[in-house]
């Protein structure tokens, strides 16, 4: 699927300047396997069967989810469904704790 971000510090994830983005090392590199994973999927049936991923429905956030890139942070994002194929959009990358 094709992926798109929202916020200029989410971008930065996957490039040389990640370090900008306030984030620890391993939530950076969690969240760089983690949209490869998205961008190979096929659709939101492949973000859902991979159970590590635990790909829930976000509460009180209409058309929001949110993938598990460790016990603290969080990938939040949506699916534009005005594109064909969908593209998910990439909303952030935040803690939960």
């Amino acid at each position: 699927m094709k992926v798109r971000h929202t916020k200029k510090e989410t971008e930065l994830v996957e490039t040389d300047q990640a370090h900008k983005s306030g984030l620890p090392v391993a939530v950076i590199a969690a969240a760089r396997r983690k949209l490869r994973f998205i961008r190979d999927a096929k659709d939101e049936r492949d973000l859902r069967a991979m159970k590590s991923n635990h790909f829930e429905k976000m509460k009180g956030s209409e058309g929001q989810y949110s993938i598990r890139l460790n016990d603290q942070y969080r990938l939040i994002l949506e699916f534009d469904l005005s594109c064909n194929p969908r593209e998910v959009v990439i909303v952030a990358i935040t803690d939960y704790h």
